[in-house]
């Protein structure tokens, strides 16, 4: 037992006088480094999030578009004005308080015959702090969409279930009957 307190005492001595000396070589080092990384990691950070929100706005525009042009088609019998005017305030209903640090898109539709198309232009500006607004223009993400949609009027609906039905009912008609041959329920030819 004497052994291990003299050798605790005496090392034990020894690791501090070790740790104060080391300590007092060190004194301005733990704020330098803090000075060096700490913006950096908050620089990482806002840009983590500025990217998720990126993201975020960018899926919400697409899902918008997409539900627009939905109504829109769905609305197929009206004229092309009121189609527009359905697309672009389904359009707007949609975003409405859902784009984070982002203004409202710019929008056009044109409406045809046959289809509906969109293009939505949205623009988010990064904060002005960052390092990175020096490689990109103007500090701005630019996010496009160009979507288009089949425009299905009711009577082309109507027109194609009639020649499916038609077609259907030659094609049963030309099908030959299980006892139209001379065959019983059971079989068996009616010969003897």
């Amino acid at each position: 037992m004497i052994r291990k307190k003299e050798r605790g005492v005496n090392m034990g001595m020894g690791k501090r006088k070790i740790l104060k000396e080391s300590v007092k070589d060190c004194r301005g080092m733990i704020t330098i480094e803090a000075c060096i990384i700490l913006p950096i990691t908050l620089m990482i950070t806002v840009l983590i999030l500025w990217v998720g929100f990126f993201w975020y706005n960018r899926n919400a525009i697409t899902h918008a578009v997409s539900m627009a042009l939905i109504a829109g088609s769905q609305a197929a019998e009206k004229s092309n004005s009121e189609v527009e005017e359905i697309v672009q305030s389904a359009m707007s209903e949609l975003l409405e308080g859902k784009l984070v640090m982002m203004d409202p898109p710019q929008m056009t539709v044109s409406v045809g015959y046959g289809n509906i198309e969109m293009d939505v232009a949205a623009q988010m500006e990064l904060p002005g702090g960052i390092f990175i607004t020096d490689i990109y223009d103007d500090g701005v993400w630019n996010y496009n969409v160009h979507k288009e949609c089949r425009r299905v009027r009711r009577s082309q609906i109507i027109r194609t279930v009639h020649r499916l039905s038609e077609a259907l009912s030659v094609s049963e008609n030309e099908v030959p009957q299980s006892g139209s041959e001379g065959v019983t329920p059971t079989g068996n030819t009616g010969e003897g």
